[in-house]
């Protein structure tokens, strides 16, 4: 390996590590373990073995499913409008987007749902990010390796932080739905010791979905996912005019859900603490809480 391939594999891991430590320092409330975030970034770049294997073979499949839709005239390949954009919803959708998404989704779920330093409203999104991050890390270095240095500028402003991006919508659902499943299972108690009444239960936690909240954490960041995909892959002036719309709303959103994340966290005993008193007045002398302060102690999210 020669200087060249070096400063290249720098230049496609530099965008990635950098956004890492951005999240990183945005976590306030309590670091998580450098050991632990390398794992997750680790866990992201190595789903992009499994990932290639899918998408090749699903990229198969829709060769042959939409072979009778293909014309070649001049030496080149023509597709109908119809079967094209069907072609391209199925392949940027479900053919990449949803076996990224859902590799990423299933190391950081696997990896960190029971893990005792998720403790806190900004865990679920730092872990979302390094896992993300992981897989783009790797993704881009075979990119620089192959296009140059040129490809480097561009992804760094573009896929790196795109896939980062995903990892906010994902980790702030899945935050979510590990809060809200803690909460319930706090009140299950409290129910059970007597403290709260059972009649009070299906008007607050006990209602919350926690499989819907689950599912978002991995449909939302799918479809941004294809839809980013899609734009760049069908010749439209529309499409790439949307993408960058896109581009630029999700650097606002996203950068603001961090901000916000990271100004309002707070450990998940206090969140549950808070959240259980305005659900229930009753535990306020439980808890110690005067005055109906309790929505005060943290900060919305």
């Amino acid at each position: 390996m020669g200087t060249n391939d070096l400063v290249l594999i720098a230049a496609g891991l530099l965008p990635a590590i950098a956004l890492c430590i951005y999240v990183y320092i945005k976590d306030r409330n309590e670091k998580e373990p450098i050991w632990f975030l390398l794992l997750l970034f680790a866990a992201g770049a190595f789903c992009c073995f499994p990932a290639l294997l899918l998408e090749r073979g699903i990229e198969s499949a829709l060769n042959s499913m939409f072979a009778g839709s293909m014309i070649v005239e001049n030496g080149e390949l023509y597709m109908q409008a119809g079967p094209y954009y069907a072609y391209h919803v199925l392949d940027n959708y479900f053919g990449v987007a949803l076996v990224e998404e859902g590799l990423k989704w299933l190391a950081l779920f696997l990896l960190t749902r029971n893990s005792r330093h998720f403790n806190s409203l900004f865990d679920g999104l730092i872990y979302a990010v390094f896992v993300s991050l992981g897989f783009a890390a790797y993704e881009n270095v075979q990119y620089v390796l192959t296009y140059g240095l040129q490809t480097a500028l561009v992804r760094s402003y573009s896929a790196v932080p795109g896939h980062m991006f995903n990892a906010v919508f994902m980790g702030y659902f899945y935050t979510l739905w590990h809060l809200y499943r803690f909460v319930r299972r706090a009140e299950g108690s409290l129910v059970k010791s007597g403290t709260v009444a059972c009649r009070n239960m299906n008007a607050h936690f006990n209602s919350v979905s926690l499989g819907w909240l689950l599912a978002l954490s991995l449909i939302v960041p799918v479809i941004i996912h294809g839809t980013y995909d899609f734009c760049l892959s069908i010749d439209s002036v529309l499409a790439y005019i949307f993408f960058y719309v896109m581009l630029i709303a999700l650097y606002v959103l996203c950068f603001i859900r961090i901000h916000k994340l990271s100004k309002s966290d707070n450990s998940q005993d206090n969140l549950a603490v808070v959240m259980l008193t305005a659900a229930h007045p009753e535990l306020a002398s439980v808890f110690g809480i005067l005055n109906g302060n309790s929505g005060n102690t943290v900060g919305r999210f």
